[in-house]
């Protein structure tokens, strides 16, 4: 069953020119953009890390390894992108996108998970910013020379919670993702090889 765009005004919509379902407009240069961006990037990554192996720019630290991990997630948030493009219609106005090829059901669930991480998220911050009295405590009661008095509860409960419920935020996202990805139409191979990524965010 098909669904409407809640979320866009009419008056925005009226303006929008006549869909073409068959034979949209598309960026097709995209993959080909973001490839060559992919690339460069890696060639300065495995330039600096080389040169830190090899004694010649510095030794080995932390910022390597923080700069690996962000290149692993850059090179994944790249390979989605691709693949949208060219399977997903990442590459087209949203006028020329079928309203019939959307789930209402998959709509609601993700609206759903996206209510619970932001209430969750206020909550624990209202906490952090309430935690302590006076407000200023939760940051300065680490400077040594603070010398005013202050309360603050304890964070042994906060955090947990705080920690569990992130895995669990991060968890049914990506669930989501290989659902929705699992009954897209396109080829077993694509399908599992797009499903592998979404397991490698989960560790």
């Amino acid at each position: 069953m098909g669904t409407h765009l809640r979320a866009i005004p009419t008056s925005a919509t009226a303006q929008w020119p006549a869909p073409n379902y068959t034979n949209p407009e598309r960026r097709t240069w995209f993959p080909v953009f973001g490839l060559i961006l992919q690339v460069v990037a890696t060639l300065l990554f495995a330039t600096r890390l080389l040169s830190n192996l090899l004694r010649r720019g510095g030794s080995p630290s932390i910022d390597d390894a923080f700069i690996s991990i962000a290149w692993l997630f850059g090179t994944l948030f790249t390979a989605l992108c691709v693949l949208g493009t060219l399977r997903l219609g990442f590459d087209r106005h949203i006028w020329d996108s079928d309203p019939n090829s959307f789930s209402d059901s998959a709509l609601w669930v993700i609206w759903v998970a996206i209510g619970f991480t932001a209430a969750y998220t206020l909550t624990f911050l209202f906490v952090l910013v309430l935690m302590c009295r006076p407000t200023e405590a939760f940051w300065k009661s680490f400077d040594p020379v603070y010398s005013k008095a202050y309360q603050c509860s304890s964070s042994h409960v906060t955090n947990p919670w705080v920690g569990a419920l992130g895995a669990v935020s991060d968890f049914y996202t990506v669930l989501l993702s290989a659902i929705l990805v699992w009954n897209m139409q396109m080829q077993r191979r694509e399908r599992i090889g797009l499903n592998v990524i979404l397991a490698l965010a989960v560790s």
